[in-house]
């Protein structure tokens, strides 16, 4: 029982030390600019800026793939560009080194496609006609920042997809739940 409340007794001072003391300026504010990777469907997939700018965050993100037309490739060519205002709702330096804050977000993206049409049958391909879309979305979204530098963002929210080019105005319109994540550096 001694050791129990010894272990007990050295982890409360070592925790109380200062190991978990709270930063002095939020992390955030301390690097508000980052550079990193996001996957979303309303931000949209690729590169990406992120700056806050005290309770209010923008985000922009470009993408784009070519790939030749081969079995299994699905878009010769697939492009994004995406912005994404978010506001902040809670901030906290949990420790001197993990920080985390909740947000609400919008955004909206472009992207355009070029899809390839596999026959199996006969292993041919067959290039299609250029798709655009453009998506607009909104909901919550939360940042884990790790020893005031490592950002790992993660998002939930509604998206309303338009594809101007469809035949009918049934499949012109999308509504959706998408999930978006991402990695980034702030400094």
């Amino acid at each position: 029982m001694k050791k129990i409340a010894s272990i007990v007794i050295l982890l409360t001072v070592f925790i109380s030390s200062g190991w978990t003391e709270k930063a002095k300026a939020n992390a955030f504010s301390e690097f508000p600019e980052a550079l990193g990777f996001y996957y979303g469907m309303i931000s949209g997939t690729g590169l990406t800026y992120h700056r806050w700018d005290n309770n209010r965050g923008y985000q922009i993100t470009a993408g784009a793939l070519y790939l030749p037309p081969e079995a299994g490739n699905m878009n010769i060519l697939d492009y994004v560009v995406g912005f994404e205002n978010q506001y902040v709702v809670y901030s906290e330096d949990f420790t001197g080194w993990l920080s985390g804050l909740l947000s609400l977000f919008w955004g909206i993206n472009h992207r355009g496609y070029i899809p390839v049409e596999y026959n199996y049958d006969t292993d041919t391909s067959t290039i299609g006609s250029y798709v655009p879309t453009f998506t607009l979305g909104g909901g919550i979204g939360i940042e884990v920042l790790g020893f005031k530098h490592f950002s790992f963002p993660f998002e939930v929210g509604y998206g309303a997809t338009y594809l101007p080019l469809a035949d009918r105005v049934a499949d012109m319109f999308l509504v959706d739940l998408y999930f978006q994540a991402g990695f980034r550096y702030r400094y």
